[in-house]
């Protein structure tokens, strides 16, 4: 199954155009969003996945107008802490950028029965004084 966020969330940066829906395809419409200080953060509520998932994989797609250090994580609702899926270079071309999740992935959606929600972060961090722009055209989950 593939499913995408049907909420977002933005804990640093400004929104400047696109949603949710956004997210949902490789079709060139994107939720942009402005750099705060040095840095973007949102994050998407992905809701439906069951308890019982026995995969589960992330895929980013998106660009910079200027090169950040992007950071992919995904709640642990066991935890309560947001686990990292990697880092690397956002530039100002294109990029998809998939992550698998290991361990126990039950503790990735809330709740402990049935369906409950899996929450993914983007934050790009850049330099200290230069702002930029992200725009992100795409963020899914693929799981089993």
């Amino acid at each position: 199954m593939t499913a995408f966020p049907s909420a977002l969330t933005v804990n640093a940066g400004t929104p400047v155009a696109g949603g949710p829906s956004s997210l949902a395809a490789d079709d060139g419409a994107y939720f942009r969003l402005s750099s705060s200080g040095a840095s973007t953060v949102w994050w998407g509520r992905i809701t439906g996945v069951p308890n019982t998932l026995t995969s589960l994989t992330v895929t980013y797609r998106g660009f910079s107008t200027t090169a950040c250090t992007q950071t992919l994580t995904i709640w642990n609702w066991q935890t309560g802490v947001w686990s990292s899926l990697g880092s690397r270079t956002l530039g100002t071309t294109e990029t998809e950028t998939v992550a698998t999740v290991t361990g126990a992935l039950a503790n990735y959606v809330s709740g402990t029965t049935g369906n409950g929600d899996v929450a993914v972060r983007v934050a790009c961090a850049g330099s200290y004084f230069t702002s930029f722009t992200t725009s992100s055209e795409l963020l899914k989950i693929t799981y089993r």
